[in-house]
This record gives structure tokens, C-alpha cells and sequence, in this order.
């Protein structure tokens, strides 16, 4: 990993520095913390991004959908 890499990802998504973001395989990002819709949400959510960033593996994590 290149941390000077990561800073520039983030930087490019939360210019001010202080916002949380979230950067997945620079094809999704969000920022804020995601918290407003709720933590169940929030796992549903993340889980099927990061089950089309890798292809739904491992397939006993992506299977839900």
C-alpha cells in the first residue's frame, strides 16, 4: 500500500480533510459516516459494493442476494 496514494484518494473525495469518506476499489465512495441510516443498513450496503468489487467472494459472505 502507498500511503501518499491513499491521501490522494482521499483528498480527491474530502477536499476540507475533516469528512469522513469512504473510498471502495476507486469505483464507490461516500462521504459522511453513514450512520444516519442506520447500522443494518450500513452493513447491507457496504457488503453488496464490496461483493461486486470482488466479483461476490468469498461466496458465503455475498450468497444473500
Amino acid at each position: 500500500m502507498d500511503p501518499s496514494a491513499d491521501m490522494d484518494v482521499f483528498s480527491k473525495y474530502s477536499p476540507e480533510g475533516y469528512v469522513p469518506a469512504l473510498v471502495l476499489g476507486c469505483k464507490y465512495y461516500r462521504v459522511g459516516s453513514g450512520e444516519i441510516i442506520g447500522e443494518e443498513e450500513e452493513n447491507k450496503v457496504l457488503t453488496a459494493l464490496i461483493c461486486d468489487l470482488t466479483e461476490n467472494q468469498p461466496n458465503d459472505v455475498c450468497e444473500y442476494e
